[in-house]
C-alpha cells in the first residue's frame, strides 16, 4: 500500500513538474513575442552592427528626444513629432542617439567624417528643410565622397511628389552651385507617408506609448464637440478664421483650440498651449477634428484617429479652395483615401459639406483607429528595414566608384512604382 502511494506520488510529481516547466517555455516565449520585449527586439535589427550610433542634427531635431517631447521640451512642431518617434524606435532596437544643432558644423568636424567613413556613426539623419533645401547654395563640401553621403539620411516631411521640392526627380538632379553637381540620392530622402520618391520612415501616434494600456476613452462626452487645427507660425491664430467656424458654432457644435491664451479667437475655447498629455485627452473628448488648409501632413490627424476622434481633411477643388489648401489637393494626403467613419474629405467654402461631416462624425463614433503603416510595430520594422539594415547605397557608391557596372542599384527599398527604375546615371555623384 504505502508503495502504491509512493509512485503515485511520483507520478503527481512529474505531473506538476511538467506544468510548471511548460507554462515557464510559454511564458518565455509569450516575453520575447511580446512588444515590450525590448532586450529581444534589440538582437533582431541588424546585430551584425558593432557601431550602433545615430547622430540627428538640425535646429528642429536638437531637442526632439522622445522625453523631451512628452515634457514639452522644445520644438513641438510635426518635424519634431516625428523625430521623437524615430527616437523612441532606434532606442527600442537597441541604437544610441546623439543630437546636435546643425549638421553642416558636424560635418565640419574632420574626425567626424572619418568616423562616418570608417562606419564608427552608423547614420547622419537632417531636416532637409533648411540643410537640402532652396535656402542652402550648396550641399556640405564632404558629401562630395559617395561614401560619406550614402550614410546621411534627409528628412522632408513635405517631399512626397510636390513640385519644386527635393522629393522631385528633377530636384535631385539640379546643381546646387556652378562648380559641383551634386546628384542626391531620392532614396536617401526619409518621408513619414509613403509616396513614390524617397524612403516612408513612418511615425507612430505618441499616445500609444504614453498611454500604454489605459486606453479607456470618454466617449460620452463626444457630443458635438470639436477641434480647430491651426498653426501660429502659419498666421491661424492671429488672421480671422474661415466662415465655417461661425456657422459650426451657430450649430450648436462646440469647438476648441490650442493657440496661445495671448490671442483671442471668437466662437472658441481656447485651451493655449499645453502638454502633449493634455492635448490628447483633449482629442478624447472630440468627436472630430478639423484643419484650415495647414499645416499640411500634420501627425494631429493620426492622434486624433487613435483617440476617437474624426479627421475632417480639407481637400481644394479649385483656385478658391486653394487659398486654404496650398501646394496639394489635401491638407493631409496620408490620410484622404480612409473614408468614414475615420476621414471626411471636406471643402472648406462649401458650408454645407462641413456641417455634413461634423454632423456624421458626431454620429458615426469609433473607439481608435490605427492605419497599419503607423502602428508601432510597423514603424519599428520600417526603421529596422529602410533606415538601419540595408547598406544598399553605401554599397553601390562601392561598386560605381571601381566602375563596376553588374549591380543593378535602381531599386526602391519599399515599392517599383519609381522613376528611380527609369533611370540608372542620376543616383550617383561623378566619380
Amino acid at each position: 500500500m504505502l508503495q502504491l502511494e509512493s509512485v503515485f506520488t511520483r507520478k503527481q510529481a512529474i505531473f506538476v513538474l511538467t506544468v510548471i516547466l511548460s507554462g515557464a517555455v510559454s511564458g518565455l516565449y509569450l516575453w520575447e513575442a511580446s512588444p515590450r520585449s525590448i532586450a529581444f527586439e534589440r538582437t533582431q535589427c541588424a546585430p551584425w552592427v558593432t557601431n550602433r550610433m545615430i547622430v540627428i542634427a538640425h535646429p528642429q531635431f536638437r531637442k526632439a528626444t522622445w522625453n523631451n517631447y512628452q515634457n514639452g521640451i522644445g520644438y513641438n512642431g510635426g518635424e519634431a513629432y516625428w523625430c521623437a518617434a524615430l527616437d523612441y524606435t532606434l532606442k527600442r532596437l537597441g541604437f544610441q542617439t546623439k543630437f546636435f544643432q546643425s549638421v553642416d558644423t558636424w560635418l565640419d568636424d574632420d574626425s567626424n567624417i572619418q568616423a562616418l567613413r570608417e562606419g564608427r556613426v552608423h547614420r547622419v539623419i537632417t531636416n532637409s528643410l533648411f540643410t537640402f533645401g532652396e535656402t542652402a547654395s550648396k550641399l556640405h563640401p564632404s558629401l562630395d565622397d559617395p561614401l560619406v553621403r550614402c550614410r546621411v539620411r534627409s528628412y522632408w516631411a513635405l517631399g512626397r511628389d510636390w513640385e519644386g521640392n527635393i522629393g522631385t526627380l528633377s530636384y535631385a538632379q539640379s546643381p546646387y552651385n556652378s562648380s559641383t553637381v551634386h546628384e542626391w540620392d531620392l532614396r536617401a530622402s526619409l518621408s513619414a507617408w509613403p509616396g513614390r520618391h524617397g524612403t516612408p520612415i513612418s511615425m507612430f501616434p505618441h499616445s500609444l506609448v504614453t498611454f500604454g494600456e489605459s486606453r479607456t476613452l470618454i466617449i460620452k462626452e463626444r457630443a458635438r464637440r470639436g477641434m480647430i487645427l491651426g498653426k501660429e507660425s502659419l498666421g491661424h491664430c492671429h488672421t480671422p478664421l474661415p466662415p465655417f467656424v461661425e456657422k459650426l458654432v451657430d450649430a450648436g457644435f462646440e469647438l476648441h483650440t490650442n493657440c496661445p491664451k495671448s490671442t483671442a479667437l471668437k466662437g472658441l475655447i481656447n485651451h493655449g498651449k499645453i502638454s502633449p498629455r493634455a492635448f490628447v485627452m483633449l482629442l478624447r473628448k472630440s468627436a472630430f477634428v478639423i484643419g484650415l488648409g495647414h499645416p499640411v501632413d500634420s501627425p494631429t490627424p493620426l492622434e486624433a484617429l487613435a483617440n476617437g476622434a474624426a479627421w475632417l481633411n480639407p481637400v481644394s477643388l479649385g483656385e478658391t479652395e486653394r487659398s486654404y489648401v496650398k501646394k496639394s489637393n489635401a491638407q493631409h494626403q496620408g490620410l484622404k483615401l480612409l473614408g468614414m467613419p475615420y476621414v471626411y474629405n471636406v471643402v472648406l467654402t462649401n458650408m454645407s459639406s462641413v456641417l455634413h461631416a461634423a454632423e456624421m462624425a458626431v454620429a458615426n463614433r469609433f473607439h481608435s483607429f490605427v492605419p497599419f503603416w503607423n502602428r508601432v510595430e510597423s514603424v519599428s520594422a520600417q526603421v529596422c528595414a529602410n533606415l538601419l539594415e540595408s547598406d544598399a547605397l553605401c554599397d553601390c557608391a562601392r561598386a560605381k566608384k571601381v566602375r563596376d557596372d553588374s549591380i543593378d542599384c535602381r531599386g526602391s527599398f519599399y515599392a517599383t512604382n519609381s522613376d528611380l527604375f527609369e533611370t540608372h546615371d542620376v543616383l550617383f555623384a561623378p566619380v
